[in-house]
């Protein structure tokens, strides 16, 4: 994204962008540091040690939904069928 004008884009969802590759593990140091750098440039100071634990914090509440909606009887078998994938997924990793 080096050299992209960014003049017409919302700059909070850039912001948002950028947060994001800071809080994913499949993103290389590389790319961690131009997001870093851009923050900084658009005026934003926060270290990447909060974004990760927004991100783990989000994880931790995905999770509970799933948990959450195998108990649910409002919840059709093919969706709860959906929660147990995910939730055996997610203890694969």
């Amino acid at each position: 994204m080096t050299g992209t004008d960014n003049t017409s884009k919302n700059p909070a969802r850039v912001a948002a962008g950028l947060k994001s590759t800071l809080a994913r593990d499949n993103v290389s140091d590389e790319a961690k540091v131009n997001a870093q750098e851009r923050l900084m440039e658009m005026g934003y100071t926060e270290d990447v040690a909060a974004y990760q634990h927004d991100e783990e914090l989000h994880q931790t509440r995905v999770q509970a939904g799933y948990k959450a909606a195998l108990s649910n009887p409002k919840v059709s078998e093919e969706a709860k069928e959906n929660a147990r994938q995910h939730l055996e997924e997610s203890e694969l990793n």
